[in-house]
């Protein structure tokens, strides 16, 4: 297994497991990225929150329309999970 942990800024730190780069604000997933893609969820925090959500995907109004909802995001990353740590053919 491959494991990073990232101190980005003040509680906004990330991690890379296996090849899946995690942001957290505080303690809480907000954004991933894996296979080239990135994702990130809507705000539903304060400010500081949102200027983690604007460092991971620029902030502009397409970036902010791509947001994902919660249990979307959730459902996302739990694939994205699942799929680093899947065996691989040998």
């Amino acid at each position: 297994m491959n494991l990073n942990l990232s101190q980005i800024a003040n509680n906004f730190t990330s991690v890379n497991i296996n090849g899946v780069r995690v942001w957290f604000s505080y303690e809480t997933a907000i954004g991933f990225a894996f296979a080239g893609n990135i994702v990130v969820r809507q705000n539903v925090w304060g400010t500081t929150t949102g200027k983690h959500l604007n460092r991971i995907d620029g902030g502009d109004k397409t970036a902010k329309a791509n947001r994902v909802g919660s249990d979307d995001f959730t459902e996302m990353l739990h694939l994205a999970m699942s799929s680093a740590f899947a065996p691989t053919a040998s």
